[in-house]
């Protein structure tokens, strides 16, 4: 793998200063907010507090007033109502989302989850059907239906009232549905456009509950919705959205919730995932996310939903126990599928391509997604993988930084039957026939819009740093800039000539880490390289200065607390105009 080059942010000292000195902050923390082009006092102060009274009013989403209208019109005739949510950790925790709401004011509303195998991705013009035979009237969809065509005008032809709440890209052509809300609609004048699905809902939820509120509704007392933002949280960060922006401070204060939850399917899970005290971003996405999903990636999500409504401690111990037996059904699953793809790579030579297009009978189409991530990050190459079942295939992609992967399935739409996402990962459907026709389609643009795309991408650096900025305010400071993650990571800065002060070595349950000391001559602090490869033992062996690329935290061992460098990429000291640095980037 090539070696990155780090970009590193010009250094705006005055900024700096001044926004430290009116908000009372570090000059390490204030250096990162510039950075990230917050030098606003008011902007900055804004993210810094991440108060929920900031957040845009939502009414300002195109269609909100109508489906808030038809929402109170189904309250009060009585009007069965349906949410269809996703199989996926988003559309599960929307779904028990606006289940929790309508059922603690008194309207307890049915749901529908597909199920991945039987019924596939998103709306499904028999599942509407069936709904309306048993009375629905009001179908409100989660994470999904802004590419429904055919089920829509299904719906329509039922008489059955379709909301639809979704964040994916919209097609050139809408559904038609009653309302749709999704703020990336073109003309939309909702100011964040990266809610995720779960924010979506939440937001209808809070323009539903301001209605009632005026209105009087005294039939039951009105949910307070900050509760719930721990079901927010979930949805967010399995789904990758961008963590600036309204959806910072929604995961700030729903890791807040999370960590006290008194929701019992909740509290089981965290329990199943060996949680206690201070829940963070990375718990959600590494031990909460993946137990949740492993369920609807092998078959029906419905026992997930289940946890997350639960209301009784027992009955959501077995469902947690449940989820946890899945989730290691799952984990057995994905090692045979990641196995058999390495195999095919050897064999075909395919990761010489521009993108890795592969396909199998033998590949479980749930799981599909999770090896395609892992491909893509190993190889950086956007990736496509297709389970082959009766002639079809379903397909699940995941790109590189750089590359809009939505983008380029709609340059391959004419070979495909139907296709849906994000920029970072989409999901498709192909036949069998023309799935030669789309690998030579997909190839063809995936060159072409990665031409111009730096790989691997660079390393961006948040300015530069020195060993005696690392003191307790600084740390605390950037801490409390947190949750960090897609869109908004943790700040990562430069710290010139250092000299390691230790031998490094090698820690972890395989050596897996490396870590060693740095001094700049009069302080000595501990750092620590994670996934680091036997290269960078060399460079800190060989190399009499270092340049590191690193992120200070706060580390808790044994009861001590200390500060280190967390150690993205390392390089022998040089000028700003030197050479890139000689080992790719270290991953933690």
């Amino acid at each position: 793998m090539p070696p990155k080059r780090w970009i590193v942010r010009e250094a705006k000292p005055d900024q700096e200063t001044q926004l430290a000195k009116t908000l009372g902050l570090s000059l390490l923390a204030a250096r990162f907010l510039v950075h990230r082009g917050l030098e606003d006092p008011n902007q900055a102060r804004a993210f810094w507090q991440a108060s929920l009274e900031d957040l845009h009013n939502p009414f300002a989403m195109t269609d909100m007033e109508k489906a808030v209208e038809r929402i109170l019109t189904a309250l009060e005739h009585g009007e069965q109502i349906v949410v269809y949510g996703d199989y996926d950790v988003d559309g599960i925790a929307g779904t028990a989302l606006l289940c929790t709401f309508f059922s603690e004011i008194g309207f307890p509303a049915r749901f529908f989850l597909p199920h991945r195998i039987e019924d596939g991705y998103g709306l499904n013009s028999e599942a509407l059907e069936l709904l309306r035979k048993e009375g629905a009237r009001l179908v409100i969809t989660v994470d999904n239906g802004i590419s429904a065509l055919e089920p829509a005008e299904t719906a329509h032809r039922l008489g059955l009232d379709l909301i639809i709440t979704d964040h994916h890209e919209p097609p050139e052509l809408l559904p038609r549905a009653l309302a749709i809300l999704n703020p990336r609609r073109p003309q939309c004048e909702y100011p964040f456009k990266s809610l995720s699905g779960v924010g979506v809902a939440f937001k209808l939820l809070l323009a539903l509950r301001n209605r009632l509120r005026q209105r009087g509704f005294d039939r039951a007392p009105l949910p307070n919705l900050k509760r719930h933002l721990d079901l927010v949280a979930l949805g967010t960060v399995a789904d990758v959205a961008p963590l600036g922006g309204e959806n910072h401070t929604l995961l700030r204060h729903g890791l807040q919730e999370l960590s006290v939850t008194s929701k019992p399917g909740l509290q089981s899970l965290k329990g199943e995932a060996g949680l206690k005290g201070a829940v963070t971003a990375a718990d959600i996405g590494f031990r909460l996310a993946p137990r949740l999903n492993a369920v609807g990636r092998l078959g029906a999500a419905s026992a997930a939903v289940n946890l997350l409504l639960s209301t009784r401690l027992e009955e959501s111990a077995e469902l947690a126990s449940l989820l946890e037996a899945e989730n290691r059904r799952r984990q057995q699953v994905q090692e045979e599928i990641y196995r058999d793809v390495k195999a095919q790579l050897q064999q075909s030579g395919e990761q010489d391509n521009p993108a890795i297009v592969l396909a199998s009978q033998q590949w479980h189409p749930g799981i599909i997604g999770i090896v395609a991530s892992k491909i893509a990050e190993e190889y950086l190459r956007p990736v496509a993988l297709i389970a082959l079942e009766n002639g079809q295939g379903r397909g699940s992609s995941r790109s590189i930084p750089g590359l809009d992967l939505y983008e380029c399935l709609r340059l391959c739409a004419a070979e495909l039957k139907q296709f849906g996402g994000h920029t970072g990962a989409a999901g498709f459907t192909v036949q069998a026939g023309n799935l030669e026709r789309f690998k030579s389609r997909f190839q063809e643009v995936a060159a072409s819009l990665t031409s111009g795309i730096e790989i691997p991408a660079p390393l961006e650096v948040d300015g530069e740093a020195t060993l005696s900025d690392l003191h307790t305010q600084a740390i605390s400071d950037l801490e409390n800039l947190s949750p960090f993650g897609a869109g908004h990571p943790a700040p990562v800065f430069l710290w010139r000539g250092l000299r390691c002060a230790s031998k490094a070595r090698r820690v972890g349950r395989e050596g897996e880490h490396v870590k060693f000391l740095v001094s700049d001559g009069r302080k000595v602090m501990d750092a620590i390289a994670f996934g680091c490869p036997q290269e960078a033992a060399e460079v800190l062996r060989s190399s009499p200065l270092l340049d590191l690329a690193a992120t200070p935290q706060a580390n808790l061992w044994q009861g001590s607390l200390s500060v280190q460098l967390k150690v993205h990429d390392v390089r022998p000291a040089q000028s700003p105009e030197g050479p890139p640095s000689i080992l790719s980037a270290l991953e933690s």
